[in-house]
This record gives structure tokens, C-alpha cells and sequence, in this order.
């Protein structure tokens, strides 16, 4: 059974309740209001835990449709991890940016060759999207563990990309770090490279971790908390913040002791 859905059965006896589809609204928000209220107590102040992205080789591409002097494209292969990558579409010297705004998918900048169909181009994954859960990253970062990237402020990538129509297709030294949405609209990151990486890469850093955030119980993660801590850490400590709720048909005090221990383990995890 998913994790968030375990946590709403779990809570659902002591609500009085033994169907999730007739669970109140109000029960039902309130459930989910401890929950994400604890999985933000039990990250605040986490520690950095190491993490990679895959920073992906160039590839050819097709777009179905281009027109000229503008920024409307059809592209129906288009995936979530080309946001914000640069496209170098045939007929146009120029660099470009493939984006995605309410669903749509549309170049950065208007076209300037002709209109057509079909026509090939070039993309580079000089810019990859990090994980929502994923914070604050900290210097180092490198690429393969071998190759330490520089990070740098946005504006010089600026003066780089538009100083010249095309920047050189090599292993990246420097990136810049900035607040993003992702595909789907949601607030992320991502990390902008200097140069059109020549190759695949995995990028090596060391990050803040973001409490999960859920936002209904058809969530479908297995676990919210690492290692699978949800059954002894998270079910405690979420049922002593639902015993408040006014219609808690359980015992106060007898979850006070479970939530004690349980809070004493996520800390011991975390040294």
C-alpha cells in the first residue's frame, strides 16, 4: 500500500472511522495537514546527503513544425528532462531554449529561418532540472567524480551563451544554480552549464533534502521517509499530532511514549 494512504488507514480508527470513502472532509484535511506538518518537522535542519543528476549527451531531435519569426513549435516527443535545454534547429545559426508554459511546449526565442516541417535539430542537455525534494546544493560539484565544475553567478552564463551564436560542445567547467520550474509548473532548480556538454555525465553533489510534500492520499510513493522509516518514525509521531483533533477517539497519553521513541530514532538516524 502507497505510504500516505498506510498513514490515513492507520489514523482511521481513532477518527471513529473505517472507510476511507466516507471519511469527512474535514477529518480527511486535517489528517493530511499533521502529516506534512510532521515530515516538515522531521527535515528541518537535516543533514546533506550526496547526490547525482544525470547530465545527458546531445542527441537529434525532429520537430513536426516550426514557424518562421516565432516561438511556436509542434513536438511531440518532447520529455520533461529537455526543459530549458538548448536546441539548435537547422535553418537558424542561432542558439535556442526548449520550454514548456501551461502545458505547452515553445522555443525561448522566435525562429529565424523558415517555416516548415519535419525539420531536424540538434539538442544539449546544458541544463538539468534537480529533484523538488532536493534544497539548497553546496560546492563541490563534479562531473564523474573526476572533473570539479565551478559554480558561478547566472549572468556570466549570459554573457557566454548570447556573446556568441553557438557555444562550444565540451565537458563543462562552470554552472550556475537558479530557481526554476520544472515541466509540470512546480518550483525546483536547476543547474545551467557554461558550454554544450559533449557527452553523458553524472553530476556529484552534496544537497539539503526537502521534506516531501503530499498532497492527497492517492500519493503514490511507497515510502516518506528513507531507509523505510515510515512504519516505526513516521506513524508515531503522525498520530500524536492527530491526537489534538478534536474528534480523536483514542488515548492522549498512550501515544505520547510511541511518539518519544519514535522521535529519538529519526535523530539517532540522522547523526
Amino acid at each position: 500500500m502507497p505510504a500516505a494512504s498506510a498513514i490515513r488507514d492507520y489514523l482511521m480508527p481513532y477518527a471513529g472511522a473505517s472507510d476511507s470513502t466516507r471519511l469527512p472532509v474535514l477529518t480527511s484535511n486535517r489528517m493530511l495537514s499533521d502529516l506534512n506538518a510532521v515530515l516538515q518537522q522531521l527535515f528541518a535542519g537535516s543533514q546533506m546527503e550526496h547526490k547525482s543528476l544525470l547530465v545527458r549527451g546531445p542527441g537529434t531531435i525532429t520537430l513536426d513544425a516550426v514557424t518562421a519569426e516565432s516561438t511556436a513549435i509542434t513536438f511531440d516527443d518532447y520529455e520533461s528532462y529537455m526543459q530549458g535545454c538548448t536546441i539548435l534547429i537547422t535553418g537558424d545559426a542561432r542558439e535556442n531554449r526548449l520550454v514548456k508554459s501551461n502545458g505547452t511546449v515553445a522555443l525561448e526565442n522566435p525562429f529565424m529561418g523558415n517555416t516548415g516541417t519535419n525539420v531536424t535539430a540538434a539538442i544539449h542537455y546544458d541544463c538539468a532540472t534537480v529533484d523538488v525534494n532536493i534544497g539548497k546544493i553546496y560546492a563541490p560539484i563534479s562531473l564523474d567524480r573526476k572533473w570539479e565544475v565551478q559554480l558561478i553567478d547566472r549572468a556570466i552564463i549570459d554573457e557566454v551563451r548570447f556573446g556568441l551564436n553557438r557555444r562550444s560542445i565540451a565537458r563543462p567547467a562552470r554552472a550556475s544554480i537558479e530557481a526554476a520550474l520544472d515541466s509540470s509548473a512546480t518550483p525546483s532548480r536547476r543547474i545551467i552549464f557554461d558550454t554544450l556538454p559533449d557527452t553523458a555525465y553524472l553530476l556529484h553533489f552534496r544537497a539539503d533534502v526537502r521534506a516531501p510534500r503530499v498532497t492527497s492520499f492517492d500519493d503514490a510513493r511507497d515510502y516518506l521517509l528513507p531507509n523505510g522509516l515510515d512504519e516505526s518514525i513516521l506513524k508515531p509521531l503522525v498520530l500524536q499530532a492527530f491526537s489534538t483533533f478534536p474528534d480523536f477517539t483514542g488515548d492522549q497519553q498512550r501515544v505520547l511514549q510511541p511518539a518519544q521513541i519514535a522521535a529519538a530514532q529519526w535523530a539517532d538516524f540522522k547523526r
